[in-house]
């Protein structure tokens, strides 16, 4: 029996009513991130050899699941997630370049609303001493997401490709953790249940 500190989840849900403990907090948000249950036990605090269990068991409560649920789709619906990741997949660098300087040109970036296609913009100064004088070089790392990673996932979703793994030796089910596609199936189908939920408390 788990016996730890309690605590409340959002005050304007029905599952304000429920408390949950700490680790089972810990599971939730882990939860949301790896959309893998053991792993998300482990990381609330539970020992090697009971988080698949216990993170099975978890996903089967109610109240839990409902949580999960409702942040779920207070975080993105599932069509968001699809059209983020095709609009990664469509990233082109020429987007952020002024054509007639060959330089990066992000306040047309910013208009377009396309910021949201890059993962990473490091600004570093580097100044070196030639003779008696310092020379300061500006030095910009750009980098978007990435496109191929973006199809691979969308390509799995819509069952594009059939993979095929040669196993041996012992397989242990707590061995087994969900590839990108299972990941983005389950995903898709915790934003609908919670769609489907919220529009019937809608009606």
């Amino acid at each position: 029996m788990e016996c730890c500190e309690r605590v409340r989840m959002g005050d304007d849900n029905e599952n304000a009513k429920k408390s949950f403990t700490a680790k089972q907090r810990m599971f939730i948000d882990s939860y949301l991130v790896s959309l893998n249950a053991t792993q998300a036990a482990k990381e609330a605090g539970y020992s090697d050899k009971t988080a698949f269990v216990i993170g099975s068991e978890n996903l089967k409560k109610p109240y839990i699941r409902e949580e999960i649920e409702r942040r779920m789709a207070e975080a993105m619906s599932s069509g968001e997630v699809l059209h983020r990741l095709a609009e990664h997949a469509r990233g082109d660098i020429g987007l952020f370049v002024d054509p007639s300087t060959l330089t990066l040109d992000l306040k047309s970036a910013v208009e377009r609303g396309d910021t949201r296609l890059i993962k990473k913009i490091k600004q570093t100064f580097v100044t070196r001493t030639v003779g008696e004088e310092e020379q300061q070089t500006e030095i910009f790392e750009f980098e978007l997401y990435d496109a191929q990673k973006a199809l691979a996932l969308l390509g799995k979703y819509h069952k594009l490709f059939v993979e095929r793994h040669e196993m041996t030796g012992d397989i242990k089910v707590e061995d087994i953790t969900l590839d990108d596609k299972n990941r983005l199936d389950r995903l898709a189908n915790l934003l609908d249940s919670a769609r489907k939920r919220r529009d019937q408390q809608d009606s």
